[in-house]
């Protein structure tokens, strides 16, 4: 069972995207996201915001599976890069090392009866 925390619940989906991409930048502080979340209307305390920021920034980087080409998978991960830092940086240098990587299928081995 996915937890659902009271901001989720107090905002509309386009008022949520637009607060996960606030504190989704590394300059956010609790008191200017319970700002924002005060001046939209959502009354919330502080420890809420805290516990869901804790819980966005706990979450991995979702990737797509699949991004195209070379040369288009190369322009794409360029421009992570260029907003990345630290560990986000290194999950990025290690999905592309996971992107260039490829894996020999297993042949089924036949075994004698």
């Amino acid at each position: 069972m996915s937890r659902r925390f009271k901001i989720e619940i107090a905002l509309t989906n386009a008022r949520l995207a637009a607060f996960q991409s606030l504190i989704a930048r590394r300059q956010t502080t609790i008191d200017t996201a319970h700002a924002w979340l005060i001046g939209h209307g959502c009354i919330v305390s502080r420890g809420a915001v805290w516990n869901f920021m804790r819980h966005q920034q706990a979450r991995p980087t979702a990737f797509p599976t699949r991004i195209g080409n070379d040369a288009d998978a190369r322009c794409k991960l360029a421009g992570w890069i260029k907003l990345l830092k630290g560990n986000d940086l290194r999950a990025v240098a290690r999905f592309a090392e996971f992107l260039t990587v490829t894996t020999p299928k297993k042949e089924k081995v036949r075994r004698p009866i």
